[in-house]
């Protein structure tokens, strides 16, 4: 990668100097690098002293200044840090242009992805694996089975900058590129020695963290060798669903419940949502007369049960029942090393080699395993010597033998998401200038290898076999102990000794709240776990430079790109034993038929093993052709194109490509469009995968008019997918006023069209597409034993599209003789829809992760010694579910729309051999609660959406230091 010192080679976008048509940096903040104005910037950052390097943000492979037509959003690493001081990409995905991201304190409900506690960048909301992220211009291994990139295994301490190319860019920079590229740019010339130690806590005193970096440069040889090294750990506590919590929102959470009352609507938002069919001592659910509806106490004692109001089969409004959260966010703990060694073979080559590590572990305190519904209360009884008196004679009085009982176990460990992953990435490579002695024709040639491996668990989480033979205890008539009834009768004939089945088992008390059931934990529960290997090996060569002065058309030089990259992905997913086995419950009594033989001994989770690889070979021209150039009706006219063909080893091969026009009439105002073919070929994990199970509820027979329904849902891979391909058109203009030479404005249309997008629909869509008559989509779902089973596969869905609108504006001014910037990003959504196959429409535009608007306002101000920044951000109204109509799904389907206002302030300290800083950072200053945004609910239920700021007011307060 070039760099304003070492002119040489081209990357992805290049980083010589700002051409600012392209992009539109924010406003300079503390510590902001000094930047030059010049006459075609759009928005390059400046700061009181105005000089300094600039920086190429093109946008494309040519690198000899040539301006492409693709915009460009530019953000500096002191931008990010000043909005989210914890995180880079934190601050990253508060832009508009992203959507539907995951933050590293965003809460997770299983282990399937493997992502919790990750940071998973989402442009335009299309899928966290259909953007590209590269570092240096060059790919990086996929950290989880989405085949997604974590950012968090980024050397985010020696980040100067990100690009984020938002348009399409296969043709460009290759495949997955159809939403976009986000482009991490290193500052590998950084001489002397800096760091930053951080340390923040919420409002509410809890979510401790702890950030601490060092990076080290120095130049030796004269020059010749650059070296440098980065190290950064970061360690936050975080909330499981036991743990205290003082926000109200989460520990008394709105709902979603069908509405009981035999009237419009079907489903109802309530305020205090609680579970129906089960407690933390257990609820009689289903049994003899005057026993539903008993609830047991602590110690055993049988109560009714307040079942408030709108009580349905799962859920309620009030009452007694079980809070069905999950946890609040994981307690994570990460490190990153970074080395890189840069060598001036010659005057005209250099020499690069690197290595980054990167280590992460996350503990997700989930919550307390249901064993509620149809698919697996426990039954209990009349035999079983912990019931009180009055029950079994209640019992006895009705003639009943057993009844159904709806437990959360909350008196044994919360089940927990366990996340270990190690990451390793080298790269080395040559890149030149001056080729074959040609001026401005530079190369670059690499080879780099990555390797993730993820052991991914869920801990505490029961061995259904287990958990069922110690719910059926009864007493040993030899010795009078309360024993597993598996394990001392076969049927009902008696095993002297215990000789029967399940040696070893130990009965556990279902009746009431006991505290003495959490030494009994491991006899019950059991790790589901899996370690997933991905490696990635890439080759890439590339050339770029002009066709010299004799062949053009009078504009100037013909600037080219071309290249080649070779590419080898693969998995190996390994698992527990329990996770792949059937389920054998015989010789035990009262297990619920539906479990019998099913593949998947634990209550979640399951994993199975899979493996799969697949090689890519891409190779790719771009062109650069300068039409006209200062004539009466043009400044500059300037067309751009770009082909690219990938054969891939499983789908074939595909062709994509780009063209676009950059068009400048008169001074300060540009013109701009591009048209692209783009395409993303299905992962490994799409292809290949076994089977992964997620135990939940849906509406059945459907979400307008179907009660709370336990299903069982396996999602398997689909060899016979194809590569989806997408239209990308974007269009824009660019506005710098000669008259004002520091305000600078773009408006750019997108509309992003994939045909074949690939994806799988939630097991709700499928029971409504049943419901709607739709037969394919019946022969997935199969209802017995009161379960709902739902097998789902990727598919080729006929569309996916999203259409906007991004303006953004950006001023400099000195007040009072000290530099006030000002920036602002809007994004104006139009569409955002997908729709399978012999399937009405699903529509986003107008939820939580597309919604109608999105701003972000950020404001700068330094005065000598000090430097404010204030970052405020917008979200529209939205609706919970733009595709449910008011009045007949629900009573409310309306999200308010919400401010967010993040507050830095840094003090400067000049001396002691370097320049130092002091900061206070605040996010969500004013304490915005997230609004209430729910869905029907699963085994549990969320009171808001994950697009928005959960934590509340977070105080981040640190040192920086550089010498």
């Amino acid at each position: 990668m070039a760099t304003p010192s070492d002119p040489q080679a081209s990357s992805v976008p290049t980083q010589s100097q700002v051409q600012s048509g392209d992009a539109t940096p924010g406003p300079t903040v503390a510590a902001a690098p000094i930047q030059a104005e010049t006459k075609d910037s759009v928005a390059a950052p400046i700061n009181a002293a105005g000089n300094g390097p600039d920086i190429v943000v093109t946008g494309t492979n040519l690198n000899s200044g040539f301006r492409a037509p693709t915009p460009v959003t530019v953000t500096t690493a002191e931008q990010l840090s000043q909005s989210s001081p914890n995180n880079l990409a934190d601050g990253l995905i508060k832009l508009p242009v992203f959507g539907g991201s995951l933050s590293t304190s965003s809460p997770g409900s299983n282990a399937t992805a493997g992502n919790v506690g990750q940071n998973l960048l989402n442009l335009r909301g299309l899928g966290t694996n259909r953007n590209l992220v590269l570092l240096d211009g060059r790919r990086i291994v996929a950290n989880n089975t989405d085949f997604a990139i974590d950012v968090n295994t980024l050397p985010q301490n020696l980040v100067s900058r990100v690009d984020v190319v938002t348009g399409g860019a296969s043709a460009a920079y290759g495949s997955d590129a159809v939403a976009g590229v986000i482009n991490f740019v290193l500052d590998t010339k950084f001489e002397g020695v800096k760091g930053e130690i951080a340390n923040g806590i919420s409002t509410y005193g809890d979510l401790p963290s702890g950030k601490y970096s060092l990076a080290v440069g120095k130049s030796l040889f004269g020059g010749r060798l650059h070296l440098i090294a980065s190290t950064e750990y970061y360690v936050r506590s975080g909330l499981g669903v036991y743990d205290q919590n003082d926000r109200k929102w989460y520990t008394d959470p709105a709902g979603l419940i069908p509405n009981t009352n035999g009237t419009m609507p079907s489903n109802v938002v309530v305020p205090s949502i609680r579970a129906s069919n089960g407690t933390a001592g257990g609820l009689i659910y289903t049994g003899p007369a005057g026993l539903k509806g008993t609830q047991f106490l602590p110690g055993g004692t049988a109560a009714p049960f307040n079942y408030g109001t709108l009580s349905s089969a799962g859920f309620q409004n009030g009452g007694d029942g079980f809070v069905p959260n999950f946890g609040f966010t994981p307690d994570q703990r990460r490190s990153t090393s970074f080395f890189h060694a840069g060598l001036d073979v010659t005057p005209d080559i250099t020499a690069y080699a690197e290595f980054g590590y990167a280590y992460s572990h996350t503990r997700f305190k989930n919550n307390a395993q249901p064993f509620t519904g149809a698919g697996f209360a426990f039954t209990i009884y009349n035999t079983n010597p912990y019931l009180p008196a009055s029950v079994k004679a209640a019992m006895a009085a009705a003639g009943a033998t057993s009844f159904r009982l709806g437990r959360y176990l909350a008196d044994f460990p919360e089940f927990e998401i366990e996340t270990n992953a190690n990451v390793t990435r080298e790269a080395v490579g040559l890149k030149g200038r001056d080729l074959f002695g040609r001026a401005n024709l530079n190369w670059e040639a690499s080879y780099s290898a990555g390797q993730t491996s993820q052991y991914l668990s869920e801990n505490n989480i029961a061995n259904l076999r287990n958990v069922y033979a110690a719910a059926d205890a009864v007493v040993n008539p030899q010795t009078g102990q309360i024993v597993c009834r598996s394990q001392f009768y076969s049927g009902t004939t008696f095993l002297p000794g215990g000789t029967g089945r399940d040696p070893g088992c130990k009965p556990i008390n279902l009746i009431g709240f006991n505290a003495s059931n959490a030494a009994l934990a491991d006899t019950i529960n059991g790790t589901s776990f899996k370690k997933l290997l991905i490696h990635q090996n890439v080759f890439a060569a590339k050339i770029a430079g002009d066709l010299g002065d004799r062949l053009q058309l009078g504009a100037g030089p013909i600037s080219f790109a071309t290249g080649f990259e070779y590419r080898k992905d693969s998995a190996n997913q390994r698992a527990d034993a329990v996770s792949g086995s059937p389920i054998d419950l015989t010789g035990v009594r009262g297990a619920p038929a539906a479990l019998q033989g099913r593949v998947g001994g634990y209550r979640f989770f399951n994993p199975l093993p899979f493996s799969g690889s697949q090689t890519v070979k891409e190779g790719f021209l771009e062109l650069g052709v300068p039409l006209l150039k200062d004539v009466s009706f043009a400044r500059s006219l300037n067309l751009d194109g770009a082909v690219r063909y990938t054969d891939y080893s499983l789908a074939g091969g595909v062709t994509t490509w780009k063209g676009g026009v950059d068009y400048e009439p008169i001074e300060g105002i540009r013109l701009r469009g591009t048209v692209s073919r783009d395409v993303r070929a299905p992962n490994l994990l799409e292809i290949f995968n076994t089977a992964l199970q997620n135990s939940q509820n849906v509406l059945y027979p459907s979400s307008t008019s179907g009660a709370t329904t336990p299903s069982l849902t396996t999602t398997t891979g689909n060899p016979d997918l194809k590569p989806e391909r997408a239209l990308t058109q974007t269009y824009g203009v660019v506005l710098s006023p000669v008259q004002v030479p520091a305000l600078h404005f773009s408006v750019d249309y997108y509309k992003i069209k994939l045909n074949g997008a690939i994806g799988a629909l939630s097991a709700q869509n499928v029971v409504d597409f049943c419901a709607a008559g739709e037969q394919s989509y019946c022969s997935l779902v199969n209802f017995s034993n009161g379960v709902v089973n739902v097998n789902i596969k990727p598919l080729n869905l006929n569309v996916l599209q999203v259409e906007g609108l991004d303006f953004e504006l950006s001023y400099r001014h000195n007040v009072f003789s000290n530099p006030l910037g000002l920036r602002l990003l809007v994004n104006r959504g139009l569409s955002n829809f997908s729709q399978a196959p012999n399937a009405s429409p699903l529509v986003a535009l107008d939820s939580a992760i597309a919604p109608k608007w999105k701003a972000q306002a950020q404001i700068s101000y330094d005065v000598p010694g000090v430097s404010l920044f204030v970052n405020e951000r917008f979200v529209s109204s939205v609706r919970m579910d733009p595709n449910k109509v008011e009045g007949v799904f629900t009573n409310d389907n309306s999200v308010p729309a919400i401010f967010y206002t993040d507050l830095t302030t840094t003090f400067k300290i000049h001396g002691l051999g370097g320049d130092h800083q002091l900061y206070l950072s605040i996010e969500n200053l004013f304490n915005q609660d997230p609004p209430v945004d729910v869905i029907p609910p699963t085994s549990t239920s969320s009171p808001t959406n994950a697009a928005y700021d959960r934590i509340g007011r977070y105080f981040t307060a640190g040192f920086r230091f550089k010498f």
